[in-house]
């Protein structure tokens, strides 16, 4: 609720801006996200620009999210979790 009060008293540009800022924010940390995970798994980091494919991209990111990362090290280093 305060943040539609908040809304309605700034100007619409203002709103736009801010909404950009945010989608923008989101967007820079899925790709991060998403080439971390490559990197635990040991797939390229370019399969982060199949994420903004339709219904592909929704799949791509389900499937590398519920994968196993690598047992022991990989070329990016060691697992961090042992």
């Amino acid at each position: 609720m305060l943040a539609l009060h908040i809304c309605r008293l700034l100007p619409v540009p203002l709103i736009l801006i801010a909404g950009a800022v945010i989608v923008g924010v989101l967007v820079c940390s899925k790709i991060a996200v998403t080439i971390r995970r490559a990197n635990d798994i040991s797939v390229q980091q370019a399969i982060w620009l199949a994420l903004f494919l339709p219904f592909i991209g929704q799949f791509l990111e389900f499937v590398l999210y519920v994968m196993p990362g690598d047992i022991g090290s990989n070329r990016f280093g060691a697992n961090p979790i042992s």
